[in-house]
């Protein structure tokens, strides 16, 4: 069992250097803003860089007045060309978001304002319910969790939950399959209870603790019905920006939605994430985006470790 007191100990080498030294720019400046955020005049020259990039000035740029993006195909079903619509800007402003741009942004106001008028009058999101878990999860992220929108979208989910503490989609039931008995999906269930976790007051709801405890008991399942069924899902620590990319995640967003549950650190699985992601780190510090297939490191995903050991090394210092 890990003791998170030696995390940063035992790392292999600080990935950081190579970050600050071969990273994207995006990447390098949420590394300063979080580990040497007294460097501002660096900080801010890598903003300027991100602000100057052709990829994402061109993603800016297309977006309607309205704070949408035009899609290349268009569908001759009204709810089917909402719900493609919908998806699209979840992919757009994770995009952005990934560039470092935040609410202070104009762009991303009206992005996120249309994002919430994908609702319906319930608070229901288009697609099915990763897809609603993950527009929440966004949305808490730009730190618009509060809103009274938002909240009537996370209260539509919650009654949602199953018995067993998880979600299932209905379309995911196997033919045959009885509603009542089949196991939940735990990636489905992963998006819903990160979106929780990172909301200030719900995490602490029986709604997110019962959603947590099913994660817990369902690490390393790669049982059916599943997002993502092959035996091998837990290694995919990355996410991308096809249909079903933006839910991967695997063992590292496993750790990154139980983090902001620190009663939840000492369980066994838990502490077994954490071992594992010690095992998989290259020489030079990096972490793979999937462990076990790639043969470099990721700077993205050794960020995101990062941020995790330092949050879970800062919480026994304050337990001192």
């Amino acid at each position: 069992m890990s003791n998170p007191k030696k995390i940063m100990h035992r790392l292999k080498a600080d990935p950081l250097p190579t970050i600050l030294d071969r990273a994207p720019a995006n990447v390098k400046y949420m590394a300063l803003k979080e580990f040497r955020y007294k460097e501002t005049e660096l900080i801010e020259e890598l903003r300027q860089k991100i602000e100057s990039d052709t990829t994402r000035q061109k993603l800016i740029d297309s977006m309607d007045e309205d704070g949408q993006w035009s899609m290349d195909e268009q569908y001759s079903i009204e709810e089917r060309h909402r719900a493609m619509q919908f998806l699209l800007q979840l992919k757009n402003l994770t995009k952005l978001f990934n560039y470092g741009d935040r609410l202070e942004h104009d762009h991303i106001k009206k992005g996120l304002i249309a994002l919430i008028k994908f609702q319906k009058a319930d608070g229901k999101f288009p697609l099915l319910l990763h897809h609603h878990g993950y527009a929440l999860l966004l949305l808490s992220k730009y730190g618009l969790s509060g809103n009274p929108l938002v909240e009537k979208s996370f209260r539509w989910i919650s009654k949602k939950q199953r018995h067993d503490g998880g979600w299932l989609s209905s379309t995911m039931i196997p033919k045959n399959g009885d509603p009542e008995t089949v196991k939940s999906c735990v990636w489905t269930t992963m998006v819903i209870v990160q979106a929780f976790s990172n909301h200030s007051r719900l995490r602490n709801s029986d709604v997110c603790k019962k959603g947590a405890q099913f994660i817990l008991d369902s690490y390393l399942d790669v049982e059916p019905p599943s997002l993502f069924p092959e035996p091998n899902a837990w290694d995919f620590l990355l996410p991308n920006f096809n249909d079903q990319g933006m839910f991967r995640g695997g063992t590292l967003r496993f750790l990154e939605t139980l983090l902001p549950l620190k009663e939840l650190h000492e369980h066994k699985n838990f502490q077994k994430a954490v071992d594992w992601l010690l095992s998989i780190q290259f020489g030079d510090g990096l972490f793979p985006a999937i462990a076990n297939t790639s043969i470099k490191g990721d700077h993205s995903v050794s960020l995101k470790v990062l941020k995790i050991f330092k949050q879970l090394d800062a919480e026994i210092i304050d337990n001192d």
